[in-house]
């Protein structure tokens, strides 16, 4: 770390004031972004000083930008970056891990209406983020001004298959038709839903499915359940809801069996979940097979058949999955399950 005037920047464009009254600057030449604080110290934020692309879901100093522009700042205090020549737009979430969040990194017009990562931007200049969450975008060369809607993520299925599937965050409409039944493109001509999807009920043991002309037995969709649904053709789901940047909490209040699934749309270690019981949290590993069985189990439709995942050296995955769905059988009643930021 060194004073903010000792230290050296090279044609510094973007700037934008944090909450704390940090300052950061898109050191643009050096191919970083910087941060001064209200103290006057300076520290590099993102970028390894190598222009080029690279780095996500790593720490965003370890990344590579190449001539950052324009900043903007979210209402969690995630940092949106106009990556320009990069012709992307790059997110460092609150623990410092950048991500693309828009932008395939071929110059050029497309994707509108489509998920944002697969859109093409031309030499973006500067980014806003609204209290929404949606990030709006200066496609510079396309002389446009593009949006990236806030909470909603693209997930795409393959047809002819059931799936495991859950919702991530908190539903902005939290009836099943507005939340699942999103198809782009083209929107969905039918109800997709009706008698295809279902959720588990634990205390009968049985499942609810819903019914377009009936769905007040089914009920809303809740974060942390899991559900199976069953697609006919190769679809992309437009998933809407706001993510949470705290750790998440899973209920299970019996002994038994549950379709649960992580509220999170990113994947998740498993190993740095907590399980809570009687008032006690213990790491995953620690309660693995005392208070909750390792391991989980989720359906892959690729096979056919259940793949596991869990902490155990015998476990097929060790994360939890975005928008995934999963078996999870408590051993004990009373059990919490808390799901941290990715």
């Amino acid at each position: 770390m060194t004073t903010t005037v000792t230290a050296a920047s090279r044609h510094p464009y973007g700037l934008e004031l944090g909450t704390d009254g940090s300052l950061y600057i898109a050191d643009s030449w050096n191919h970083r972004v910087r941060k001064v604080s209200p103290t006057g110290t300076i520290t590099t934020v993102a970028g390894d000083g190598i222009a080029g692309y690279g780095g996500d879901g790593e720490p965003a100093t370890e990344a590579s930008l190449y001539k950052p522009f324009g900043l903007g700042l979210a209402p969690d205090g995630s940092l949106c970056i106009a990556d320009r020549y990069n012709n992307r737009v790059r997110r460092i979430n609150p623990r410092g891990i950048i991500t693309t969040i828009a932008g395939d990194g071929v110059e050029g017009y497309s994707g509108d209406g489509g998920p944002a990562v697969e859109a093409s931007l031309a030499i973006p200049r500067d980014v806003a983020v609204g209290p929404d969450d949606s990030v709006y975008i200066v496609d510079q060369l396309n002389q446009r001004i593009r949006r990236v809607c806030g909470g909603e993520w693209y997930v795409a299925l393959a047809g002819d298959s059931w799936h495991m599937v859950t919702l991530p965050g908190g539903c902005v409409e939290p009836q099943p038709h507005f939340v699942f039944d999103e198809l782009l493109p083209p929107l969905s001509p039918f109800d997709m839903l009706s008698g295809c999807l279902h959720r588990y009920d634990h205390d009968r043991q049985g499942y609810e499915t819903y019914y377009d002309w009936a769905p007040t037995p089914f009920g809303p969709v809740t974060p942390g359940d899991g559900y199976w649904l069953w697609v006919y053709d190769d679809i992309t789901i437009c998933y809407r809801a706001t993510p949470s940047p705290e750790p998440v909490r899973v209920y299970f209040p019996t002994v038994g069996w549950y379709l649960f699934g992580s509220p999170r749309a990113e994947d998740v270690p498993i190993e740095t979940c907590i399980v809570c019981h009687a008032g006690e949290c213990r790491p995953f590993a620690d309660a693995a097979n005392v208070w909750i069985q390792d391991p989980l189990a989720w359906y892959d439709p690729g096979i056919g058949g259940y793949v596991s995942a869990g902490v155990l050296p015998i476990d097929a995955d060790d994360h939890l999955r975005g928008f995934r769905g999963y078996w999870v059988c408590t051993l004990v009643d009373d059990v919490t399950l808390e799901i941290p930021p990715p």
